[in-house]
């Protein structure tokens, strides 16, 4: 961002509210290397696991996060540089693997032996640009704001989770579309983040007058079984 001083940007954390006050719980905030000057840390995006740890990606570094139901501090779960600037984050529904989105590639961890590799897909699946990540029934659905156009798409995985066997679009190009970002899978949709407006953030140090500024829209992508025809998304109550 331009006019944007790293040194001086305070570190991100994870912060807890209560659900039904609204009230602040906890933070949460993500350690830095001690040893070694890094700029500050800065969440991406998160993600709960099964078990109910949180999972926390930190986009200036290689790293991910992981808070545990009877964790006190997040704790690295994994820090390579294969991982290069996490995005997007999800768990598969048995817990075991955890899927990374770098804005060029899609990585997995083992959740046990938290061994990271890279997840390969076929020459005609672009996997470039995703930022947001859910996973849904043996499939991934990701929010791809870094080519054009912008989309949002369902990757199935084969059975094992380990290679991406084909890929298709569920929106592209809707007049709503202003950086589509972050989304989550729940009661059979899919919701995103449809017009986050990063863009002018970025280019405006200063921040963006609230004249400038639109309503966020959340759209839903209804999530059929893979493999049965899609529908288009729309506004949530829709």
């Amino acid at each position: 961002m331009e006019g944007f001083d790293k040194e001086k940007a305070p570190d991100s954390a994870l912060v807890a509210f209560d659900a039904d006050s609204g009230k602040l719980v906890r933070e949460y905030p993500l350690p830095r290397n001690p040893e070694a000057y890094q700029p500050p840390s800065a969440c991406d995006d998160l993600t709960l696991a099964p078990d109910g740890s949180v999972l926390v990606n930190d986009t200036e570094h290689t790293r991910v996060f992981v808070l545990r139901p009877d964790g006190e501090d997040l704790e690295v779960l994994v820090d390579v540089p294969e991982l290069g600037r996490p995005q997007g984050i999800a768990v598969s529904d048995d817990g075991r693997t955890a899927y990374v989105s770098n804005y060029r590639r899609v990585m997995a961890v083992d959740m046990a032996s938290r061994r990271v590799r890279e997840v390969p897909a076929p020459a005609d699946v672009p996997l470039n640009g995703i930022d947001g990540l859910a996973f849904d029934r043996g499939t991934l659905l990701a929010v791809q704001n870094g080519i054009e156009p912008h989309r949002v798409v369902r990757l199935t995985l084969s059975a094992d989770g380990a290679r991406i066997v084909k890929g298709r679009i569920l929106e592209m190009n809707n007049p709503l579309f202003d950086e589509p970002t972050l989304g989550v899978a729940a009661n059979g949709a899919f919701y995103y983040v449809a017009d986050s407006q990063g863009g002018k953030f970025l280019k405006s140090p200063d921040g963006v007058p609230e004249s400038e500024q639109r309503e966020v829209v959340v759209l839903k992508v209804p999530l059929e079984a893979p493999g049965e025809p899609r529908r288009r998304s729309a506004r949530p109550g829709r």
